[in-house]
């Protein structure tokens, strides 16, 4: 079973900076605490302090699709999605070094 590494990166306007990062934080936080969530972290790209990135590692893709159709990933994709100026990017990842 291999791993499920993805990145999602989202614009927001500046006026929204600080809310997006108050209402994500507890969905970030009980989405670490989801069965086969490896790492879920929230990044904000420092010098576009209005981009922000999701990183993810999840133990299969399996364990990454029930967090996206369950209560928690919908609620992340709906608070971004509602807050994004540009439609969120997501790509799956792999280690190469």
């Amino acid at each position: 079973m291999s791993q499920a590494n993805f990145v999602s990166i989202f614009g927001v306007e500046q006026r929204d900076c600080e809310t997006v990062i108050e209402r994500l934080t507890p969905l970030i936080w009980r989405a670490r605490k989801e069965s086969g969530c490896l790492f879920f972290d929230l990044y904000r790209v420092v010098e576009q302090e209005t981009t922000f990135a999701i990183h993810q590692i999840w133990d299969s893709h399996e364990a990454r699709d029930r967090h996206r159709e369950g209560l928690g990933g919908t609620q992340i994709y709906t608070l971004i999605s509602e807050v994004a100026s540009q439609p969120i990017q997501t790509f799956e990842i792999e280690d190469v070094l």
